[in-house]
């Protein structure tokens, strides 16, 4: 139903997360931005066996992920260049900025 959008997620939080996982369940691709350690929420319990985390299988399920480097000199302007190109922004940043970088959404708009 929603294979016509472009999502892209940044910051950390379970309601992002989980917002951007429905916008996938039904179709949209969906990409989330994480810095090179993962999200933080990658190392959130209840563990698997393998030591994977059951909490970001479920609330990433369908989703595509982007490692963007905050420390990186093309950080801005890869991240930006992402969210111009999309359709909805899921904007987590004030709950948990996830070393996501920092960007002017006003200029963006």
């Amino acid at each position: 139903m929603l294979s016509h959008l472009r999502v892209v997620e940044i910051g950390s939080s379970a309601a992002t997360s989980y917002c951007a996982r429905l916008f996938a369940d039904f179709g949209a691709d969906v990409q989330k931005v994480e810095p090179p350690p993962g999200d933080p929420l990658r190392h959130s319990a209840p563990l698997t066996p393998s030591g994977h985390s059951a909490w970001f299988a479920f609330l990433n399920f369908n989703k595509s992920s982007l490692i963007i480097d905050a420390t990186a000199p093309n950080a801005i302007t890869r991240l930006t260049a992402l969210i111009e190109d999309c359709d909805i922004l899921v904007d987590g940043r004030d709950v948990d900025s996830a070393d996501c970088p920092s960007i002017d959404i006003a200029v963006i708009r």
